[in-house]
């Protein structure tokens, strides 16, 4: 086999732009296809990929026949089942197809047989040219060498000059398989939803009702990435109330401080929300943003109560410093004698 690969190769090399040079290397080709596809039952199907990479090759400088029967035995041995050598076989027929073009092939039968050996590159090429966009995306997310490539993809179609109709059906494909991209980077998955896909949003937050940790976590990326956005769609007060009571089940210390800083949510929704989730800190908060101060104030003494009770004594100067800064935040609206009798009643259940 090696003695032919080099005579084809020497041939090449010392006949290229001779006028005789086609029928000696096609002669060469002849005997190299016949000795190894017809003849040879010993060769595996990687070697046989190896023997059609050098052949796509030579097409590429050197014009020469290969009969369309040598095409299918190459199909049938390249796309094996044989677990051995998938990326080289893939990547053989990958050149034989772009070399010799794919209107040489049964274009049904190289897509049934690419698709049965996982060859993603190849079924890409039959779904491009078929404009059946929607399913390079499953070529992508099923190509473990390839599959973080699926947003550029995604970016390149809605970007690109292609219709409205194939966008949206981009757009849907992506949607109902959003796990499948969560699942390769959640934060891509984000950042795709803000630029291409806002207005899912909601439908989106729906169809993850039943993995609520997968959902809060994508939320997490979007509310991050979206901060200072204005667009109606991300802002919907609804979904930031799903966010927040997913923040309260999954991460209840970042509650408190992220209603001191966010905006357009409800504060009687979310104040009852924390009340049920016994998030004291961030219900004094928001008694204190409503005016309540009576209730403010107790929920601040219970937590104080509580850590003095449970020994967590790192808290306890914590909590009375919040204490002494909420009197003074609301100083105008509270009797000196009133915050006298709190403070007092602080540092005697501290004593």
């Amino acid at each position: 086999k090696q003695w032919y690969q080099r005579r084809v190769a020497i041939t090449a090399g010392v006949t290229f732009g001779h006028p005789m040079c086609l029928p000696i290397h096609q002669i060469v080709i002849d005997i190299l296809l016949h000795v190894m596809i017809e003849e040879g039952k010993d060769y595996t199907p990687l070697q046989i990929g190896h023997l059609f990479t050098f052949l796509a090759r030579q097409k590429v400088v050197n014009s020469f026949y290969l009969d369309k029967k040598y095409l299918d035995q190459a199909l049938d041995c390249l796309a094996t089942n044989d677990v051995t050598g998938h990326e080289e076989r893939e990547q053989a027929l990958l050149e034989l197809v772009l070399t010799i073009g794919i209107t040489e092939f049964n274009e049904d039968r190289l897509l049934a047989l690419s698709e049965s050996a996982e060859f993603y590159q190849v079924c890409e090429i039959i779904y491009e040219k078929r404009k059946e966009y929607d399913k390079v995306l499953f070529c992508y997310w099923s190509d473990t060498s390839r599959i973080d490539k699926v947003f550029s993809y995604i970016y390149h179609i809605m970007d690109g000059p292609y219709s409205e109709e194939v966008k949206t059906k981009i757009r849907e494909t992506c949607v109902q398989n959003i796990g499948k991209l969560i699942a390769i980077n959640n934060e891509d998955t984000a950042t795709l939803i803000l630029k291409a896909f806002s207005e899912d949003i909601e439908k989106i937050v729906y169809m993850l009702d039943d993995q609520p940790r997968t959902l809060y976590s994508l939320l997490q990326c979007v509310f991050d990435i979206s901060k200072g956005t204005e667009d109606p769609d991300i802002n919907n007060v609804e979904i930031h109330h799903i966010y927040i009571k997913l923040m309260s089940r999954y991460n209840p210390e970042f509650v408190c401080p992220y209603l001191k800083v966010a905006t357009g949510y409800k504060i009687e929704a979310i104040l009852e929300l924390c009340l049920i989730a016994n998030l004291k800190d961030a219900a004094a908060y928001l008694y204190e943003t409503r005016g309540d101060l009576e209730d403010a104030f107790k929920l601040y003494y219970d937590v104080l109560r509580d850590t003095i009770r449970d020994k967590q004594l790192i808290f306890v100067e914590e909590t009375l410093i919040k204490i002494i800064n909420f009197c003074q935040r609301n100083s105008d609206q509270l009797s000196q004698k009133r915050k006298k009798y709190r403070l007092r009643l602080c540092v005697d259940t501290t004593a």
